[in-house]
C-alpha cells in the first residue's frame, strides 16, 4: 500500500502546485520534498512511515561587482548624473500576496524610499550615462533607499535595498542588497546581488535625451540569485513589474544638471484594504490573472485553509494533502485500469 502511495506522490506534487498562488509553489514543493518529511498512514489499518530524501541546499548568490560610477573627462559621450529618480513595483501579484488576508503583511519603505501609485520610488545622485549623438548607449545609476516586507507574522520577512541600474545597449541587470528569511523564518544575508535581468520594455534600447533629462523604463526578469533570496518564491526567469528612471545629467563631467521633479508622497504600504478578521481575497496566477475568493469560506477551502497553517505545520499539512490526492489517484489508475 505504501508503494501504491508513494509512486503516486510525483503526479500530485506536479499538480499540486496549480491549485496554489504562485508565491507559494516553490514552497510546497519544498515542503513535499525537504529533508526528513515522513508520511505518516494509517489507511486500511496499516501505520507505516516512508522518509522521503533530503532536498540539495540552495546555492548562495554571487555577489555583484561593485559599480563604476566615475565620470572620465577624456570620454566625450559620458555625463555626471546629479539627480535620479527609479520606480520599480517587484511584482504586482507578490504585493497583492502580502496585504491579503492570507499573510496578513505589508511594507515599510525607508530611508528615504516612497510607495507610490503601484511603485517603490527611489532617489539618488550617483552615476553616470553614455550618450552617442543623443542616444543613451549606457547607464549606471546608484539609488539609496529600502523596502522591507514582512507576513505570516513575520515568518516572511525581506528587505530589498539601494537599487542600481546598469544598461549597455540591450542589456541590463538591477542589483541591489537583499535580506530575507527561508521558509523556516531563519535570516539570511545576501548582500549585493543581481536582483533581475533588465532589458528595454518597448523593444527600443535608443533612450534619448532631452533637456538633459533621461527618461527610460525596462522590462524585468528574475534572476536565479533573485530567485534564491526571494525565498524561491518564484522561479528565475519569471516576469516582474517593470521599472522605470529618470535621470538629470550634467553636461559632461562638470557642472550642475536639470532639476527634476520632488518626489512623490508615500501612499502607505497598502495594508488599508487588509482586513485580516475577513474580506476578500485575491490570488494571483502566474500570468497575472486573478482568482477572487472570499475568506468568510476559508473553513470550508482545504486549499485556502492549508495557507493560513503556520509555518512548522506546512510540511505535515502539505504530506497529509499529498497522501490523501495518491490516494485518490491511486483509485483512479485501478478503476481505469479495470475498465480497459
Amino acid at each position: 500500500m505504501v508503494c501504491d502511495i508513494l509512486r503516486n506522490v510525483s503526479p500530485v506534487v506536479s499538480v499540486l502546485p496549480l491549485f496554489l498562488p504562485d508565491v507559494l509553489r516553490g514552497h510546497v514543493a519544498r515542503s513535499v520534498s525537504a529533508g526528513s518529511v515522513a508520511i505518516l498512514t494509517s489507511l486500511s489499518g496499516v501505520g507505516t512511515a516512508a522518509v522521503l530524501a533530503p532536498a540539495p541546499a540552495a546555492a548562495q548568490p554571487s555577489p555583484a561587482a561593485e559599480a563604476d560610477t566615475s565620470c572620465d573627462p577624456q570620454d566625450s559621450t559620458a555625463n555626471r548624473v546629479v539627480d535620479a529618480r527609479m520606480g520599480w513595483g517587484v511584482r504586482e501579484s507578490f504585493r497583492s500576496y502580502i496585504t491579503s488576508s492570507i499573510a496578513n503583511g505589508g511594507w515599510t519603505s525607508g530611508d528615504g524610499a516612497v510607495f507610490s501609485d503601484g511603485e517603490f520610488v527611489f532617489s539618488g545622485d550617483d552615476g553616470v550615462v553614455s550618450v552617442v549623438d543623443g542616444a543613451v548607449t549606457d547607464v549606471t545609476l546608484v539609488f539609496a533607499g529600502s523596502v522591507n516586507f514582512t507576513g505570516h507574522g513575520g515568518v516572511l520577512d525581506m528587505t530589498v535595498a539601494n537599487p542600481e541600474i546598469r544598461m549597455s545597449g540591450d542589456d541590463g541587470m538591477l542589483i541591489a542588497d537583499v535580506t530575507s528569511h527561508d521558509t523556516d523564518g531563519e535570516p539570511h544575508n545576501y548582500g549585493r546581488i543581481n536582483v533581475a535581468s533588465l532589458s528595454p520594455a518597448d523593444g527600443d534600447s535608443q533612450d534619448s535625451v532631452t533637456d538633459g533629462i533621461v527618461d527610460g523604463d525596462a522590462g524585468a526578469t528574475l534572476t536565479p540569485e533573485g530567485s534564491t533570496a526571494m525565498g524561491e518564491f518564484y522561479e528565475a526567469g519569471a516576469e516582474m513589474d517593470p521599472l522605470t528612471f529618470q535621470a538629470a545629467l550634467a553636461d559632461g563631467c562638470e557642472g550642475d544638471g536639470p532639476e527634476l521633479e520632488a518626489m512623490p508622497d508615500d501612499d502607505g504600504d497598502g495594508t488599508s484594504d487588509n482586513d485580516p478578521n475577513g474580506g476578500d481575497v485575491t490570488i494571483r496566477d502566474a500570468d497575472g490573472g486573478s482568482d477572487g475568493s472570499d475568506s468568510s469560506q476559508d473553513d470550508e477551502n482545504p486549499v485556502v485553509a492549508f495557507l493560513t497553517t503556520p509555518s512548522t505545520a506546512i510540511p505535515t499539512a502539505v504530506v497529509a494533502l499529498v497522501v490523501v490526492l495518491g490516494g485518490w489517484f491511486g483509485v483512479r489508475r485501478r478503476r481505469s485500469g479495470d475498465h480497459g
